[in-house]
C-alpha cells in the first residue's frame, strides 16, 4: 500500500515513474527525461531534449537549435541559428541575419544592412538609408532614401533625389527637373525648364 503525503495548499505532489512522490509546488514543476527520471522545471526553466536523449535546461531565455551535424547550440530570445551551405551554423540575431553570398560565404545582414548581389556574384551593403542601384548589369552604386539613379540613354546613370528627377531629352541627355522644376518637351528636340510659374507653350519653330 502506498503511503500518502500532505498536500496542502501550496504544496502539490508529482508522481515519479518509480511510484514515489515529490513535492511540486508552484514554483516546482515535474518533467519527464527520456531516461525515464524525472527533474525539476520551475517556471523559469523548461526541459529540451538533445537528439542524444539527453535533456538540457531551456527558460524563457534559451531555446535549443539543432545543428546539421547532430549537435545543438543554444538559441535565445537574442539568437538563432542559420544553416550555411557548408553544413555550419552562424549565429542571427535580432540585429544580425546572414545572407547568402553566391552560395558559399555567408555575410552578415542585420536590420539596418542587407545585401545586394552584384552581376558579377559579390555582393554589397545595402541599408536602411542605401540601397543598390544596378548600373547597366555591371556595376552597383549607392541609393538612399534621399537619392535614387535615373538611367540615362547612354546606359550610366545620375542621382535623383526627392527633389529632383531627371527628364529624357531627345538627344539622349537628361536635365534635372525637382519638385519646382519640370521639363516640357519643344519640338522633340532640346527641352526647356518649366516651373510652378513659368509653363513653356511649343512653338512650331522648334524653339
Amino acid at each position: 500500500m502506498e503511503k500518502q503525503e500532505p498536500r496542502g495548499e501550496q504544496m502539490a505532489f508529482a508522481s515519479r515513474s518509480d511510484g514515489k512522490q515529490e513535492p511540486r509546488g508552484e514554483q516546482i514543476a515535474i518533467a519527464s527525461r527520456s531516461d525515464g527520471k524525472q527533474e525539476p522545471r520551475g517556471e523559469q526553466i523548461a526541459i529540451a531534449s538533445h537528439s542524444g536523449g539527453k535533456q538540457e535546461p531551456r527558460g524563457e531565455q534559451m531555446a535549443i537549435a539543432s545543428r546539421s551535424d547532430g549537435k545543438q547550440e543554444p538559441r535565445g530570445e537574442q539568437m538563432e541559428f542559420v544553416s550555411r551551405s557548408g553544413g555550419k551554423q552562424e549565429p542571427r540575431g535580432e540585429q544580425i541575419a546572414i545572407a547568402s553570398r553566391s552560395g558559399r560565404k555567408q555575410e552578415t545582414r542585420g536590420e539596418q544592412m542587407v545585401f545586394a548581389s552584384h552581376s558579377d556574384g559579390k555582393q554589397e551593403p545595402r541599408g536602411e538609408q542605401i540601397a543598390i542601384a544596378s548600373r547597366s548589369g555591371r556595376k552597383q552604386e549607392t541609393r538612399g532614401e534621399q537619392m535614387v539613379f535615373a538611367n540615362r540613354s547612354d546606359g550610366k546613370q545620375e542621382p535623383r533625389g526627392e527633389q529632383m528627377v531627371f527628364a529624357s531629352r531627345s538627344d539622349g541627355k537628361q536635365e534635372p527637373r525637382g519638385e519646382q522644376m519640370a521639363i516640357a518637351s519643344r519640338s522633340g528636340r532640346k527641352q526647356e525648364t518649366r516651373g510652378e510659374q513659368i509653363a513653356i507653350a511649343s512653338r512650331s519653330g522648334g524653339k
